[in-house]
């Protein structure tokens, strides 16, 4: 593909993506309605909204009229009034989700509880000299809730529930 087919569709991808229907910010002096709406549409990002299609769109014009390095400008400078109505977009709660990225997925855990049971038991038969993997067979041997709840599972899941339970 070559670099002035690509500079079109870049060009045209900004036309698409800028389309609106803001009208041009003006008002007669003493029109506060009308001077307050201009000021809002600057403050949402609407008028660099649309500023970002015009660019694309005499972008184009001057890529038809075979003006490859003002389109490059245009292209640029759309881009940038682009990336500002979208900052001008963004909120608090916007932001938030861009600083943590996704939460935990899948179902909540629902050992929590038991891990830290069983981490505090193990530290109790621990303070009384024993070794580690004594200390988690006595710990829930001694406590009829814990037996119940790791029956059946392996001793790596064991030790894993339990420094999970410690590094609460």
């Amino acid at each position: 593909m070559s670099d002035l087919r690509i500079l079109r569709d870049q060009l045209e991808k900004l036309l698409a993506i800028s389309d609106n229907r803001v009208s041009e910010p003006s008002w007669m002096d003493g029109d506060k309605a009308d001077e307050r709406r201009a000021f809002d549409d600057l403050r949402s990002g609407a008028v660099a909204f649309r500023a970002a299609n015009e660019h694309a769109r005499r972008g184009l014009e001057a890529l038809d009229g075979g003006e490859a390095e003002y389109a490059t400008a245009a292209l640029r400078e759309g881009k940038h009034f682009l990336a500002e109505a979208f900052e001008r977009q963004l909120t608090s709660d916007g932001l938030k989700k861009l600083r943590t990225g996704a939460g935990r997925r899948g179902r909540p855990a629902t050992t929590k509880d038991r891990n830290a049971a069983a981490a505090d038991a193990v530290i109790e038969q621990e303070a009384k000299g024993i070794s580690r993997k004594a200390a988690r067979d006595a710990a829930i041997r001694s406590n009829p809730d814990l037996d119940e709840a790791f029956r059946g599972l392996t001793d790596e899941t064991i030790k894993k529930s339990v420094r999970k339970g410690r590094n609460r």
